[in-house]
């Protein structure tokens, strides 16, 4: 494998898909892509002419809890010996990670993130999908054949 997919999330579950994601690349030789996608813009109130108003405070918290989540897996993925990257979306979380699947040898997710959003990135990704069960203490993969 050459390219995992990680779909990062500001969820308990987060940190069990992160060590899965990092197990399997070191046993692997493969890099680490984190994708961070978000629906902002579905968290906004229309009115019934079509408009569409999202307060400044709720973006700034929205931004916040973002950068939040950049710095956290930033900070956590620097002391790791796997090469990564870091990426950030705002549309459907979904659609972005089959997207993103395009280039990746596999996609990890994991069951916490939704029954929709796991049903849609399994039925259309073209890379296989590893769906993390939510409390995964470990994850040792065996040697690579």
């Amino acid at each position: 494998m050459k390219t995992l997919l990680l779909h990062v999330t500001d969820d308990d579950a987060n940190a069990a898909r992160m060590d899965y994601a990092l197990s399997l690349a070191r046993a692997t030789g493969a890099h680490l892509s984190c994708l961070a996608a978000r629906p902002d813009l579905s968290l906004s109130v229309t009115d019934p002419w079509g408009g569409v108003l999202v307060t400044a405070e709720l973006m700034q918290l929205l931004d916040e809890q973002r950068r939040n989540l950049r710095e956290r897996i930033e900070g956590e993925l620097s002391g790791e010996d796997v090469p990564w990257d870091y990426h950030e979306r705002t549309s459907d979380p979904a659609g972005e990670v089959v997207l993103a699947a395009r280039l990746a040898d596999a996609v990890i997710i994991g069951r916490s993130e939704g029954i929709g959003f796991v049903g849609d990135v399994a039925t259309a990704a073209r890379a296989p999908v590893l769906l993390v069960p939510d409390g995964l203490d470990r994850f040792e993969p065996g040697p690579a054949m």
